[in-house]
């Protein structure tokens, strides 16, 4: 017995309807009706996100199965502990897409502060040398950078991050030590 063959049966029997009304879901608003290719397909790609451990891949596949056997969103959303709300944009996003829609991106997270070519320019700037930029030091360190960027760019960065920006960007760096006063000179 599959997942969702376990699942339909404990919807069937939470809800009182008997197998013969299976495939077609009574909503108020409409009737979701599947077809077997839909429903072979759904099946896999279930058994595919519970071996992949992918918990919302599961639930997107199991609130459609619940759709197709039940009247009411709430209990699909009880049974499947998701918001009334959440079942109904899973149900649309197959009604729109059908079972091509049945599957997430990941996010692919927060944009960087500087762009590609802001980062170009940097490690540009960063190979010409303090001097070249109006610095007065001969070797960079985190504050000039941070003040480079923020005069250059206009982008904040913390003065604890531009060591890892560095090396980054493909340059070597070195984290200052610290080293007591009252240490003898002569035997470090």
């Amino acid at each position: 017995m599959t997942s969702s063959q376990h699942l339909e049966k404990l919807l069937l029997s939470c809800r009182g309807l008997s197998p013969q009304t299976e495939g077609v879901s009574r909503c108020s608003r409409f009737r979701l009706t599947i077809t077997t290719e839909q429903r072979q397909a759904l099946d896999r790609k279930l058994i595919a996100a519970q071996k992949l451990g992918d918990l919302r891949l599961s639930k997107f596949i199991l609130t459609i199965f619940a759709a197709v056997h039940y009247q009411e969103t709430e209990q699909a959303a009880l049974i499947l502990q998701l918001s009334v709300a959440q079942v109904e944009a899973y149900v649309h996003k197959f009604l729109c897409y059908g079972v091509r829609g049945v599957a997430f991106t990941k996010p692919t997270g927060r944009r960087p502060k500087l762009t590609t070519d802001q980062r170009r320019e940097l490690s540009r700037l960063i190979d010409a040398g303090p001097q070249e930029c109006g610095f007065s030091g001969a070797c960079w360190r985190s504050p000039m950078v941070q003040q480079l960027i923020r005069e250059r760019f206009a982008v904040s960065y913390s003065v604890f991050y531009i060591a890892e920006l560095q090396k980054n960007l493909g340059f070597s760096y070195q984290k200052a030590a610290f080293v007591s006063d009252h240490l003898d000179d002569v035997a470090r």
